[in-house]
C-alpha cells in the first residue's frame, strides 16, 4: 500500500460514496481497490472531449461550423469519433467554403455522400483515406 505522501484526497457525492460502499460490501472488498479498479478500467477508455473544445475557438466561422457539421453527422451514423469520412459528409452537406469548392471543381461535390456512406459500409466504420476517397468520389 502506497505510504500517505503518494495520495491526494477527492471529493466525491455522497451518493457515489453510498453505491461504491454497496459494490464494496457486496464483493468483500475495500472502497479503496473498487475506485482503483474503476479508475483504472475508466482511464484506460477515457478519450479527452477537451482538446475538440479548446482548439475550436482558433478555428475561423466556416471550418468551426464544418465541424460542428462533422460532430452531428458521426451521431448520426451512431459513431463515437469524427473522422475525416464525416468531414466530408459535413463539407458535403454545407456546399459552400473552400473545401466544397474544391470538391464541386473536382466534379465530386453531388457524389460525397454516397460515395462515404458506401465506403464506411463497406469498412464498418473505420477511417478510410480521404485522398482516396475523393479521388473515388471524382471519377
Amino acid at each position: 500500500m502506497p505510504s500517505s505522501k503518494d495520495r491526494q484526497r477527492i471529493e466525491i457525492p455522497t451518493e457515489l460514496y453510498d453505491r461504491l460502499k454497496l459494490i464494496a460490501d457486496s464483493e468483500e472488498r475495500t472502497l479503496t481497490s473498487i475506485v482503483q479498479d474503476l479508475l483504472r478500467l475508466g482511464l484506460s477508455n477515457y478519450q479527452p472531449v477537451w482538446a475538440f473544445r479548446h482548439y475550436m475557438s482558433r478555428l475561423d466561422e466556416p471550418a468551426q461550423r464544418a465541424l460542428a457539421l462533422a460532430r452531428e453527422e458521426a451521431k448520426r451514423l451512431n459513431n463515437n469519433f469524427v473522422g475525416t469520412e464525416h468531414l466530408l459528409l459535413a463539407i458535403e452537406r454545407e456546399g459552400e467554403g473552400l473545401a466544397a469548392g474544391i470538391l464541386q471543381t473536382l466534379g465530386a461535390l453531388g457524389k460525397v455522400r454516397e460515395f462515404t456512406l458506401a465506403e464506411m459500409q463497406r469498412h464498418k466504420a473505420q477511417p478510410v483515406q480521404s485522398k482516396q476517397r475523393v479521388e473515388q468520389a471524382a471519377e
